[in-house]
């Protein structure tokens, strides 16, 4: 059964969810907003990570991958 997470929580939790779903052996696809509010990109400059081609690698700081 494929599982697909949907984060629309903003920057720290979508962070914390694209490591949970690298992990996961049977994932689809990881649903996310990004444009929905400007507060998403300005909350954690840097939190968002690059999407291309359909994939977007792990943030590789310590932790989830970012300073709040």
């Amino acid at each position: 059964i494929d599982y697909s997470p949907h984060n629309p929580a903003g920057p720290l939790c979508h962070n914390a969810t694209l490591h949970v779903a690298a992990v996961i052996p049977n994932l689809l696809v990881l649903e996310h907003q990004f444009d929905e509010s400007p507060m998403f990109k300005d909350l954690c400059p840097g939190a968002v990570p690059k999407i291309e081609n359909g994939l977007s690698p792990l943030p590789m700081g310590p932790g989830i991958g970012f300073s709040l």
